[in-house]
């Protein structure tokens, strides 16, 4: 047993799977990072959205209140009719 682990091809072969190994991680949280990344852009960009969609449907509430509530007030009753 402590022939082959003195054996050069033995140590190249283990120093060789080690850089390996090595790569493999390294390329594995560099991909992490790009994915974590891009999904926080992702998240900012549906943010920014939901709160333009917001912002607009606080607007066309304050143009028309009166239809506003009607409208909501006929989802109320659909919905309400709906599920029984």
């Amino acid at each position: 047993m402590d022939d082959f682990a003195k054996n050069p091809s033995v140590n190249r072969a283990k120093d060789h799977l080690k850089q390996g190994s090595n790569l493999l991680i390294d390329e594995g949280k560099r991909k992490a990072r790009e994915m974590y990344d891009e999904g926080m852009d992702k998240a900012s960009e549906f943010e920014q959205s939901l709160e333009d969609f917001a912002n607009n449907l606080a607007g066309k509430i304050k143009e028309k209140p009166l239809g506003s509530v009607l409208i909501a007030a006929g989802i109320g009753y659909l919905w309400a009719k709906i599920r029984g």
